[in-house]
């Protein structure tokens, strides 16, 4: 797992340190006010697996989330660079699962 950190870590944050550490996470340090797109890309970059997930702080997975079914529809479909899920504003909706390739 990576996380994004804006600034450099210092002792206030040794609780997320040690989470680092508990979940054999690598952090990626970005001058502050870098900008999200920054941060997004140098995560990307420094992934060391072929996929990544990307979630925004607010994004929270359903019961029904299956990351397998994108992976499954990624695997199937090469040269597709991005896959998602569907979104709900509201609290419990269940969306289905489900892919679509474009490009």
């Amino acid at each position: 797992p990576l996380g994004l950190q804006r600034g450099r870590l210092n002792s206030s944050y040794s609780l997320v340190d040690a989470m680092l550490r508990k979940a054999r996470a690598m952090a990626v340090s970005l001058p502050v006010g870098a900008g999200l797109s920054a941060g997004r890309n140098a995560l990307v970059a420094a992934a060391p697996t072929p996929f990544i997930c990307i979630l925004d702080d607010d994004t929270r997975m359903h019961r029904h989330t299956d990351l397998r079914v994108l992976l499954t529809a990624l695997l199937a479909s090469p040269g597709t660079a991005i896959a998602g899920g569907c979104y709900s504003p509201y609290a419990g909706a269940y969306c289905g699962a489900g892919f679509e390739a474009r490009g």
